[in-house]
């Protein structure tokens, strides 16, 4: 009865090992809210108790400044609460800034295909998180109908440098160099692929950018 208990995230507190198996791990929350948490960031500016966003595939946005104790929801009631990735913005001066995908493609349901949960877009935060604007550049027309490739967002990921945000989507890789509000597909399946069925973006400490992808041909 009620709301079926969210799959929290654990989180260990002390130095890197190498042996995950040998770690003490306790169960953070956000609890009694329907969804998994697919995304998780912490913010960079941590020095003791650390803040944390955590986004559900159908529970919306989740924030903590307490390492975890206490958590408040973010999103609204009104807003779409299907949260796949997230990626703040570390440089100097902006890192108030964070960005969450949508649309959970695979990974949804336990004893069939196709149980896909359809997302609509980028959301930005430009407050630490305390409310999110759905990007007008990532918005599909009908989000109730697949038309676009920003309704199923795997990973987000934001050049430390520069501030670009690159999305992998299911249709490739787009990036934005002004903050969300316009992209280039940057990285297509190319001549004879349909679409990605999964694709997957992050940038090493250099600033060198890595993809992947895997095709439905």
């Amino acid at each position: 009865k009620g709301l079926p208990k969210v799959a929290p995230f654990l989180m260990y507190k002390g130095a890197p090992v190498m042996n995950a198996q040998a770690l003490t791990w306790t169960e953070r929350g956000p609890n009694n809210t329907s969804g998994r948490i697919r995304a998780l960031g912490i913010d960079i500016r941590t020095t003791g108790t650390p803040t944390l966003l955590a986004g559900g595939a159908s529970s919306g946005m989740w924030k903590s400044t307490d390492g975890g104790t206490t958590w408040v929801k973010k999103t609204t009631s009104a807003q779409l609460h299907s949260v796949t990735c997230i990626a703040q913005d570390t440089r100097a001066g902006s890192r108030d800034v964070w960005y969450y995908g949508s649309g959970e493609n695979i990974g949804n349901s336990a004893s069939g295909e196709g149980a896909s949960y359809l997302g609509n877009g980028v959301f930005k935060s430009t407050d630490n998180g305390e409310t999110w604007a759905q990007l007008p550049s990532t918005v599909n027309a009908d989000p109730n109908t697949f038309e676009n490739d920003f309704q199923y967002i795997f990973n987000i990921a934001v050049l430390q440098t520069s501030g670009k945000v690159y999305a992998a989507t299911t249709g490739g890789i787009y990036r934005s160099a002004n903050g969300g509000t316009g992209w280039t597909k940057i990285l297509d399946p190319g001549p004879g692929i349909t679409d990605p069925l999964r694709t997957d973006v992050t940038i090493a400490s250099n600033g060198t950018v890595y993809t992947a992808a895997s095709s439905n041909a």
